[in-house]
C-alpha cells in the first residue's frame, strides 16, 4: 500500500510539472488571448488605449528620461521601436500636448525608408515629379521660340544664339529650367561638350539651355552690359512658351559664364532656385550683404592653380560671403588628394558648398571644367576646356545633383 501511494505520489508530481511547463507557455506565447475583451478605445485614444497588449515595454514620447505621454513600443521594419496606432498608422490621435518623439519614432511604415523632408539629395536618375500643364494650355511658340516640338533646337533671338533641348515630358509637363553658360573664347557647342548636361538632365525633368553670343559652334566674348540682360529677357520667354517650374530654375557657369551665373544670384535671386559656378574670372561678394534675400544656394568651384583667376581671388570671396551672411561652416564633407569639399550654412536654409581641386590642362592650369568630352582644339579653334589630370569630379554631374536637390524653398 505504501508502495502504491508512493507511485501515486511522484505521478501527480510529474503531471503537476507537465502541466506548469504548459501554463507558463500558453502564458507567454498567448497572454493578450487569455485577458478579457476589452471594449474599443474612444476616438482621439492614446495607443496605450487602443488595444496594446498589456505588459508591453514603453517608452516616453519625449525621449528616455523626459516627461511625456507614454506610449507602447512597436516594432518597425528594422527592428527598432515606433510609435504607432495597432493598425499601423502613425500615432496621430495621441495628446496634442504630449511632446514631440525622438528621431526614429512616428516613421513610416516599416522597410518603407526614412520619412522624406525634401532635403535630401535626389538620386541621380530618379525624375522629380512635374506637375501637369494646365488643361487647354499647350506649350506657346512666340517670335523668338518658334518650335516648341520635342527635340535639339537652335533658337535665334536678339542677336543670341541659344541652343535648347526640349524632352517628350517637357511639352506636357512643367519642367525645370538650367541655363549652362560658357565662358570667353568658347562656343555653346563646346560647352555642351563640357559638361554634358545637355545629355543628363533633359530625361531628369529639365530644359537645358546653352547660349552663346554668335553663332553655336563660333568662339564668343560676353559683354555683361549688352548681354546679361538679354540672356534674362529669353529666360523669362522660354519660361512663359514651355510653362516651366518656377520652382526649378537654375544657372550654371564656367569663366565669365560663372559670372554671369553670380549676377542673376545677386539681382535675381527671386528668380532662380540654386546656383553653381566654376572658375569666376571676378570674383567677388560685393552683392552677398546681410539685407540680401532671398538668398540662393550656390555651389562654387576653383581650381588651386588656375592661371586666369588666382586661387587667392577665389578664397577672399568665400571669406567675404561666409562673414557678410553669418555663414556657419562646417569640417570638409569629402575630398581626396585631388580636391576638398567644404560646407557653410544659415539657420534659413542658405547653404554654400566649396570645392577647391588641384586639376589641370596643358594651358592655363586650373582652369578647366573637370570631365567632359571637349576634344583637343575641336569645334572653334579653342584649347580643350576639360582638366587633363585624372580624377573623380564631374562637374556636369556635381551641378545637376546640385539642381536636383536645391529647388526653391517653399
Amino acid at each position: 500500500m505504501a508502495y502504491a501511494e508512493a507511485r501515486t505520489r511522484v505521478a501527480h508530481a510529474a503531471l503537476a510539472a507537465i502541466v506548469a511547463l504548459i501554463a507558463a507557455a500558453v502564458v507567454s506565447g498567448c497572454t493578450a488571448d487569455l485577458l478579457p475583451e476589452e471594449p474599443p478605445p474612444a476616438a482621439g485614444a492614446s495607443p496605450a488605449a487602443a488595444g496594446a497588449p498589456r505588459g508591453a515595454p514603453t517608452q516616453s514620447a519625449a525621449g528616455s528620461g523626459g516627461k511625456g505621454m507614454e506610449r507602447p513600443a512597436a516594432s518597425g521594419g528594422n527592428g527598432s521601436t515606433v510609435g504607432r496606432a495597432p493598425d499601423g498608422s502613425d500615432d496621430a490621435g495621441s495628446d496634442p500636448a504630449a511632446e514631440p518623439a525622438p528621431p526614429g519614432l512616428g516613421t513610416p511604415a516599416p522597410d518603407a525608408g526614412p520619412a522624406p523632408t525634401g532635403t535630401e539629395p535626389a538620386v541621380p536618375g530618379a525624375p522629380p515629379a512635374m506637375a501637369p500643364v494646365p488643361p487647354g494650355i499647350p506649350a506657346a511658340a512666340d517670335g523668338c521660340i518658334t518650335d516648341v516640338s520635342p527635340g535639339d533646337h537652335a533658337y535665334s533671338c536678339d542677336g543670341l544664339t541659344y541652343l535648347v533641348v526640349v524632352d517628350p515630358k517637357c511639352v506636357s509637363g512643367s519642367c525645370g529650367l538650367i541655363f549652362d553658360v560658357h565662358a570667353d573664347l568658347m562656343s555653346a557647342t563646346q560647352m555642351r561638350d563640357s559638361t554634358l548636361l545637355h545629355q543628363s538632365a533633359p530625361a531628369l525633368g529639365y530644359l537645358v539651355v546653352h547660349p552663346s553670343p554668335t553663332a553655336a559652334t563660333i568662339a564668343g566674348t560676353w559683354d555683361d552690359a549688352q548681354h546679361y540682360p538679354r540672356v534674362l529677357e529669353f529666360m523669362m520667354r522660354i519660361q512663359r512658351a514651355f510653362h516651366v517650374d518656377p520652382q526649378r530654375i537654375h544657372v550654371t557657369g564656367f569663366g565669365h559664364g560663372a559670372d554671369m551665373a553670380q549676377w542673376f544670384m545677386c539681382h535675381h535671386s527671386a528668380l532662380v532656385a540654386s546656383v553653381a559656378a566654376l572658375s569666376n574670372t571676378r570674383p567677388a561678394a560685393d552683392c552677398f550683404v546681410a539685407s540680401w534675400q532671398p538668398r540662393v544656394p550656390y555651389l562654387y568651384m576653383h581650381g588651386t592653380l588656375d592661371a586666369v583667376t588666382p586661387i587667392a581671388e577665389a578664397r577672399a570671396m568665400q571669406t567675404a560671403l561666409v562673414a557678410q551672411l553669418h555663414l556657419v561652416g562646417e569640417a570638409p564633407i569629402e575630398g581626396d588628394a585631388l580636391y576638398t569639399r567644404q560646407r557653410w550654412r544659415d539657420s534659413a536654409g542658405m547653404e554654400l558648398e566649396w570645392i577647391e581641386h588641384q586639376y589641370m590642362r596643358a594651358t592655363l592650369g586650373g582652369y578647366c571644367i573637370p570631365g567632359g568630352n571637349d576634344a583637343l582644339g575641336g569645334i572653334n579653334g579653342f584649347t580643350a576646356t576639360i582638366c587633363q589630370t585624372a580624377g573623380t569630379l564631374r562637374w556636369g554631374d556635381l551641378v545637376l545633383q546640385w539642381f536636383q536637390a536645391h529647388p526653391r524653398r517653399a
